[in-house]
């Protein structure tokens, strides 16, 4: 029987008496997830990430080496300033065990915006133009004289955390910049990016989720579009800052494969998905107006609590939640050569079938039938 151990947050706590079930960041993911291993055949145990966790990792190794590490938080402490050094994988690669999800390389690419938009750029893939504005060199700011709407964001987080109404701002209006520049310096304790606004009021937002099976084969699930007109907007431009993402967003699901447009989307989102060396899942966003796509971010690890756009996407598809979490244990046993459990295979069913059917239909599309 293989043995997993599950990682949490050392802040992670049991959801309360009216609290919102749907949360990641809970013991309750835990426990559900570590019930539902159980039930599989495999012997679980969890981990709290903490200041001793490289000890309990050497420990577990010299012990089991071939224990496998189902981490959960992306991160070792949230309330440092994020970057590669404070990835959980980080400690789990430096002490050499296998592990679910991608490398901290691949989650630092994706991780910071700039270098991203650098990849989509080496790809010859449209993004939004940009410049970082490092601590202590505010003067950066007065080398871009940009005539259009700008959105000044925090370097390496994502979900709209530090995106508020007042964030967008004409891209020469240098003291509101350095204002919105220095309100994240402090906050955030990172450099800010400095992005040309895709906006107006025939925007469009797409979100393409995809999972990755241990080969490198891709399935892109629909796409989910954010559904502006349901929205009221206090603002010239349309954009959704982190108070709007904390709702459930309306949404229109539309198919991945539906008409050229969206296929070559689905190209170009595979291509970066391959560059980056993703695995298991990842999220990408795109956004549309009257003159092309720019592609925005990636993520890398994105959430798949119910409320997610992966879950929203998949579940069209008829892939539960346990599924997508079944799916990357499935990936990660076979990559490290380690058992998949009859119970396991089964439950993943529904995803393997869904590639399979993707394939089936290309093939299709390709000859014509």
């Amino acid at each position: 029987m293989n043995k997993i151990a599950l990682t949490y947050g050392f802040d992670w706590k049991k959801t309360t008496t009216g609290q919102k079930k749907d949360i990641w960041r809970t013991l309750d993911t835990v426990m559900t997830i570590k019930k539902s291993l159980t039930k599989m055949s495999y012997d679980v145990d969890t981990i709290k990430v903490d200041d001793t966790f490289e000890q309990q990792l050497i420990k577990i190794k010299e012990k089991n080496p071939d224990t496998l590490i189902y981490w959960l938080n992306e991160f070792v402490n949230p309330k440092f300033t994020r970057s590669p050094d404070n990835f959980t994988v980080n400690i789990i690669e430096h002490v050499g065990l296998p592990h679910t999800g991608p490398s901290s390389k691949t989650l630092a690419l994706g991780l910071n915006k700039f270098q991203t938009k650098q990849l989509f750029t080496e790809l010859g893939i449209k993004t939004p133009d940009s410049y970082i504005v490092n601590f202590d060199n505010l003067n950066s700011i007065y080398e871009y004289s940009w005539d259009f709407p700008v959105i000044v964001k925090p370097l390496l987080h994502g979900d709209s955390l530090g995106i508020n109404k007042k964030s967008v701002v004409n891209g020469d209006d240098y003291q509101e910049i350095s204002s919105l520049v220095t309100a994240i310096h402090r906050k955030f304790k990172e450099p800010a990016i400095v992005e040309q606004y895709i906006g107006g009021e025939t925007v469009r937002e797409l979100t393409l989720s995809v999972l990755i099976d241990h080969q490198g084969g891709i399935l892109n699930l629909p796409f989910v579009e954010i559904d502006f007109t349901k929205i009221s907007f206090d603002q010239k431009f349309k954009f959704l800052h982190h108070t709007l993402k904390k709702e459930i967003m309306p949404i229109k699901i539309l198919s991945a494969l539906s008409n050229n447009y969206t296929i070559n989307i689905c190209r170009e989102c595979n291509e970066i998905i391959k560059k980056m060396n993703c695995v298991d899942f990842a999220r990408l966003d795109v956004r549309i107006n009257e003159s092309d796509r720019f592609y925005i971010e990636v993520n890398a690890f994105p959430a798949k609590n119910k409320g997610s756009y992966i879950a929203r996407a998949a579940h069209t598809l008829g892939i539960k939640n346990k599924e997508l979490f079944g799916f990357s244990l499935y990936n990660t046993l076979l990559k490290y050569d380690l058992t998949v459990t009859s119970q396991l295979k089964h439950l993943v069913e529904p995803i393997l079938n869904a590639f399979k059917l993707q394939t089936e239909f290309k093939i299709a599309k390709k000859l014509k039938i």
